[in-house]
């Protein structure tokens, strides 16, 4: 009968350390994830200030060309960022793009024509925003 008790209070000990090491395991995977999440939040918040800028400048030179764009855009590549390319598109028509090397396709794509991303550009024309959408497959590759 000892042995039986013994026993049933080994298993109960066991299940117990089992818990606590998965508590102890999520707790140090959600850290992690917290600080990844962390990180990316604050890049994309970044990003999203630097693409602001431009934004405001395009706003008040509705006319501007695509020496101008570029010139400006340029600056936003100096600073530490995940962007890869930046364009502008009056009346949801692609006309201006930084850099224009690699990105040349892009020229011209009509986003009220394209289904994967109309949806973002008529949301950010109309609540007149930044819209975080993707990912997309772009034109450009």
């Amino acid at each position: 009968m000892a042995v039986f008790v013994l026993a049933i209070c080994a298993l109960f000990v066991d299940q117990q350390n089992r818990k606590v090491s998965d508590q102890l395991l999520r707790a140090d995977v959600l850290a992690k994830v917290n600080i990844i999440r962390a990180k990316l939040e604050g890049n994309i918040n970044g990003n999203l200030q630097l693409v602001q800028g431009l934004a405001s400048a395009v706003t008040t030179e509705p006319y501007m060309g695509q020496q101008r764009f570029a010139a400006l855009a340029a600056n936003l590549f100096k600073e530490k960022s995940q962007l890869r390319n930046i364009a502008g598109a009056p009346d949801l028509v692609i006309s201006l793009m930084y850099p224009m090397k690699g990105n040349e396709k892009a020229l011209g794509l009509d986003y009220r024509k394209n289904e994967a991303q109309r949806m973002a550009a008529l949301r950010a024309r109309d609540q007149r925003a930044l819209v975080l959408a993707g990912p997309v497959d772009l034109v450009q590759g």
